[in-house]
Parts: structure tokens; sequence; C-alpha cells
């Protein structure tokens, strides 16, 4: 049966790393899961944990004897940005520019040219979330997720998995 979350898990992590600021480069970070999963990853991997990729459950519909899966595919890419005094300019300037639209370029480019994946359809939409937080919050001191992000989702309404084998070159 094909998984998902374990062909975007490889793809991700043929990534380049990404220069985060003139102190910290890094691999992006993937996972998946709901909210709880979420919070319980950012507390064990803290700021190693950036930028993080995240997809979101959807159902899989798996075709063809179980050789192709299809899902609609939500990914949440962050950055930690903790000083909440930025405005959006400035958090566009940052983080937006330098780490956030790179990687979602890397996604789209990963799924496109992996081999294992497949795009249906030539739109998807970008949400951009600088200064994220969680709506649903207990108090104002509190957030829903343990980090304050700047953030975006990349949202696929379809995207096709296979059981071909994987594309090592993607950004050679």
């Amino acid at each position: 049966m094909i998984v998902p979350e374990h062909i975007l898990r490889d793809i991700i992590n043929q990534m380049p790393v990404q220069v985060l600021n003139s102190n910290v480069s890094q691999k992006p970070q993937f996972s998946w899961g709901d909210k709880l999963e979420l919070n319980r990853y950012l507390e064990l991997k803290k700021n190693g944990s950036y930028p993080l990729i995240w997809l979101l459950p959807s159902v899989d519909s798996h075709y063809n004897y179980g050789s192709r899966c299809n899902k609609r595919v939500e990914l949440i890419i962050a950055m930690l940005e903790s000083d909440q005094n930025l405005y959006n300019p400035e958090r566009y300037n940052k983080s937006f520019e330098l780490v956030l639209n790179p990687v979602a370029d890397l996604v789209l480019k990963g799924l496109t040219d992996s081999g294992v994946t497949k795009v249906i359809g030539e739109k998807w939409e970008i949400f951009k979330h600088p200064n994220y937080s969680d709506n649903n919050y207990k108090d104002e001191n509190s957030h829903g997720t343990i980090a304050l992000w700047d953030a975006l989702k990349i949202t696929f309404n379809e995207v096709e998995f296979n059981d071909n084998c994987i594309n090592t070159t993607i950004w050679v």
C-alpha cells in the first residue's frame, strides 16, 4: 500500500539546506498529524523544527490494486519568529522572502519532479499567515501552538502518489 506521508518525507528529506538567518542554516523538517501531534513534535524538537513542513490529515483514495493513491495535500510551512513587534512588510521581507516562499517553491518542485507524485490540475493555493497564532486559545497569554510563527499554507486539491522509484536528483 502506498503511504503518502512516507513519500512526502522522502521527497522533503532530499531538500537542500535553507539559510534561516546569518547564524543558522538547516534542512526543512517534515511531519504530519493533528494539533496535538504538532504540539508534541514542537516540544520534542524545539528550534530544530524549522523550517517546518507539516502535513494536515486528509483522506487517502487508493486505486489500481494499491499502485496509486490520490489525496488532497495541505501543507503548513512555518518559521519561528518570536518578535511580535514586526509589521507584515518586515515579516514578508524576512521570513517569507528568505525562507517560506523558497521552501514552498521546493515543495512544488519536489511534487512535480520526484517521479512518485503528480499534482493534478494546474491550480494550487497559498495562504500566508504572518504572525500566526491559533484563535482557539484559552486566554490572551496562551497560543494554540507552542511557538509563534510566520507561516503559509499551500493546498493542492489533488496529488497522485504512485509506486515508482523516487527521483534522487530533484535539486541537482
